[in-house]
């Protein structure tokens, strides 16, 4: 029994070893409830959505909120289905749950065709029919396909309703869907006794629907077929049969504890023996009168109530006749303003529904403009950063041909600074020569003054020769090298006159016989300097090269 099942999931759910397992615990649990109690059901689905929410499970909190606004829409609380309907096929889209965003939709069908909006119920269906076709879920494609069925014999377009239900009943055959089977024989039954008032054939698809819902021992449901068949045979005029279903119908509800059902029964036994037996009928009108007055069942109260009344009347106890009587109006007026709420419901629904819909718009008219402005600034800033890029491209042209002109005047200075040394070097040779002469008339020479005079001569011939040298040099080298200086004087301030001649003659890559010819020193000298300025330099333990060096800093 249902009541048994629910008690045990409840007892596993207690225990359950993860959250997870709890949340399906309770959603199965709500599913059982749905056809027993409807709040109950939904509280169940409430919690399961509660602790999805906690452990931040989308997929569980789809699942759900599908369950709550499927529970809603039976309690006619269209405006929270559908919030939660499209909250659930939000989530569903950001999950790839497509077949819960199939069921979200059928659920937001059905609303739509409870509140009259036939297109949107529609587009809804398909959309719906669509994804389960794509997933590949025949159940719930049978399902859908039911669904508008139904819709369409709601809408008196019975031929329509023919070519749903039929092709749903054949999907529901192909996997053996048994309840999928049995609801479509019951619609397409439906469809023969209201709409087309064909009894034989609503009788045989009833009896077809009977038959499948024994077999997977759906009681419920068998009770269901069970009054739909004995209202046929009245109105066959098979009065024996008809009571023999009521009675079936009768014992099923009472095994299942299902009043309000139980109710339906002992109403038409009432009306059953109304022109045959009137106690037996007032009886049966009674006890239905008192299950309606217990769970508050107007449509129960009401039909009770009308029989009760032509009961008592028909025995002239017009004191009883006119209670049921009265209460009979009351009720009617508060069924006939509860359908009015239903109605302003429905009218506040749609108008709530058209008011989002404008809004919607209105938010997407702006977010286009707001891309609009947004796309034109891109473009904009586009074409600025290409200018700009251009006119970059052009200062780099510029600043790299300015740079070859440049060096390629360092170049010419360079290689006129070589011309100007090899000259200098050429012109010392000669001085030299001159020199040594002249120090051979001093040898040759009688009189001391005079080879004073030539000695005297000498040393500043020399000490012109170097200082002209190293004048000529150093202008032009710092002409074509002035960075070199102010680097080594700012790495290594120690560095002396000398020591910076000596690091201008090496950045030329000269050897020491170069600099002793250009310098009149003595090679051994030179040498000796090297030593010294590697030691300054910092580099006297490696194998660096003072010209590597020099060029590198």
């Amino acid at each position: 029994m249902a009541w048994m099942e629910k008690d045990s999931l409840l007892l596993q759910s207690t225990f359950a070893k993860t959250p997870e397992e709890r949340i399906n615990l309770l959603l199965r649990i709500s599913s059982i409830e749905e056809n027993q109690n409807v709040d109950s059901a939904l509280y169940y689905a409430d919690e399961a959505y509660k602790f999805a929410l906690e452990i931040k499970n989308i997929e569980l909190q789809t699942r759900s909120l599908v369950s709550i606004c499927r529970i809603q829409s039976t309690q006619n609380n269209f405006i929270a289905c559908v919030t939660n309907a499209e909250k659930a096929i939000a989530l569903a889209k950001s999950t790839g749950q497509i077949r819960e965003e199939a069921i979200a939709k059928g659920i937001l069908a059905i609303v739509y065709a409870e509140t009259g909006n036939i297109d949107k119920s529609a587009a809804y269906y398909f959309e719906a029919l669509k994804l389960s076709e794509e997933t590949g879920d025949k159940k719930e494609t049978g399902l859908i396909l039911g669904n508008i069925g139904a819709d369409f014999m709601l809408q008196g377009n019975y031929e329509k309703a023919f070519e749903y239900l039929n092709k749903s009943l054949e999907i529901a055959q192909q996997i053996s869907d048994k309840q999928g089977i049995a609801q479509n024989f019951n619609n397409i039954a439906g469809v023969y006794m209201e709409g087309l008032k064909n009894y034989p054939k609503a009788l045989e698809y009833f009896k077809k629907a009977e038959i499948v819902n024994r077999e997977i021992n759906d009681r419920y449901q068998t009770g269901v077929n069970l009054i739909n068949i004995g209202a046929i045979y009245n109105q066959m005029d098979q009065p024996d049969s008809a009571l023999q279903c009521y009675q079936q119908a009768m014992n099923l509800f009472v095994e299942i504890n299902h009043p309000l059902r139980k109710a339906d029964c002992l109403l038409h036994l009432s009306k059953f023996y109304l022109s045959t037996d009137v106690n037996q009928s007032r009886k049966y009108a009674l006890e239905a009168f008192e299950i309606g007055q217990f769970h508050r069942a107007l449509h129960i109260i009401l039909e009770a109530s009308s029989l009760l009344d032509q009961l008592f009347l028909s025995k002239g106890d017009t004191s009883n006749a006119y209670y049921y009587s009265n209460l009979k109006h009351n009720v009617r007026d508060s069924l006939y303003m509860l359908q009015n709420q239903k109605a302003m419901f429905k009218l506040e629904f749609q108008y709530n529904q058209e008011k989002v819909e404008r809004e919607r718009k209105h938010i997407q008219l702006r977010n286009w403009i707001i891309y609009g402005f947004v796309l034109f600034g891109l473009v904009t800033s586009l074409v600025i950063v290409s200018l700009i890029n251009s006119s970059q491209r052009i200062k780099m042209k510029n600043t790299r041909l300015e740079k070859d002109q440049i060096e390629s005047k360092l170049r010419y200075k360079n290689k006129e600074l070589t011309t100007n040394l090899m000259a200098l070097l050429k012109k010392n040779e000669m001085l030299e020569e001159i020199s040594e002469r002249l120090i051979r008339i001093e040898k040759e020479g009688d009189k001391r003054d005079a080879r004073e005079a030539v000695s005297l001569l000498n040393k500043e011939l020399k000490q012109n020769i170097d200082n002209k040298i190293w004048k000529e040099f150093s202008s032009r080298f710092h002409e074509t090298n002035h960075a070199l200086y102010d680097k080594l004087l700012q790495q290594f301030p120690q560095l002396s006159q000398s020591e910076l001649k000596l690091c201008a003659y090496l950045r030329l890559n000269m050897s020491t016989k170069e600099i002793s010819d250009l310098t009149g020193q003595r090679m051994e000298s030179i040498d000796v300097a090297r030593y010294r300025l590697r030691k300054k330099l910092g580099i006297s333990n490696s194998d660096s090269n003072l010209f590597t060096f020099l060029t590198q800093i």
